[in-house]
């Protein structure tokens, strides 16, 4: 069978065709499982996002309840170290007798302080001091441990978003693949009933 220069020129635009729209048809498909993938894992990160955000909710919570023992330790702290430094001071001393006729005035002599009871309180500031510290600790890693909730709640977040992104340019890769598929339908379409239109006649 001898073909045509015309039929094999039709013959080419078809096999042609054909190639360009299996090459569209794969890419669509390879597009539509990209964009699934990145929204499994959009959905995925948004999950852990939850999570860690629902974490640094709770250590702000326990921070908040940390918070008013910490400021009740310092107030205890202050009220012992003001009592320690009443205790530390020369009580005033006794007024003396009026000197005789001739004699030298009597100096004033200020009492001793109470060393045991100085040592005492001092110790009641440092048991004091050192629960404050632990307090303060236990507020630290709370607040540290809320931190790193909230700072990877926000890494996932933002890992979420590129992979929305990602699945909203492979979408849009489909989509104009699907357009170009559809051309091609169209214009196969349109020349073949073209053709058989023109051999009815």
């Amino acid at each position: 069978m001898n073909l045509t220069t015309p039929m094999r020129i039709a013959g080419a635009c078809i096999i042609a065709g054909a190639c360009l729209w299996i090459t569209l048809g794969t890419r669509s498909c390879v597009g539509q499982h990209q964009a699934t993938v990145a929204v499994q894992k959009a959905d995925e990160h948004k999950a852990a996002a939850a999570a860690d955000a629902a974490q640094g909710a709770a250590h702000d919570q326990e921070a908040a309840a940390q918070a008013p023992i910490v400021w009740k330790d310092a107030d205890e702290v202050a009220r012992l170290r003001a009592t320690l430094a009443r205790m530390r001071k020369a009580r005033p001393a006794a007024p003396a007798p009026p000197p005789a006729p001739g004699a030298p005035e009597p100096q004033p002599v200020a009492p001793p302080v109470d060393l045991a009871a100085v040592v005492a309180q001092q110790d009641l500031v440092i048991a004091a001091q050192d629960k404050q510290i632990q307090d303060q600790a236990g507020q630290i890693k709370t607040l540290t441990l809320a931190r790193d909730s909230w700072r990877l709640s926000a890494q996932e977040s933002a890992a979420e978003a590129v992979q929305l992104r990602s699945a909203l340019a492979a979408k849009e890769g489909v989509l104009k693949a699907q357009r170009w598929m559809g051309r091609i339908e169209g214009l196969a379409v349109g020349l073949g009933v073209g053709y058989v239109g023109g051999r009815l006649h």
